[in-house]
């Protein structure tokens, strides 16, 4: 992971660069994976607060 150098950037961009462009199936891959993950964190979240 590279540190912060507080330059803004275009995320579309930079996930062009690792990814490919949109459409790709790595790109389709990163995204579901990132999707999956995502939602795995709020479901472990809801099963938190709903158990006592």
């Amino acid at each position: 992971m590279q540190p912060n150098d507080h330059i803004i950037r275009n995320y579309d961009l930079v996930l062009d660069e690792t990814f490919g462009k949109q459409g790709t199936p790595e790109r389709t891959k990163a995204e579901k994976e990132a999707f999956n993950f995502y939602s795995e964190l709020i479901l472990q979240s809801v099963s938190k607060e709903v158990k006592p």
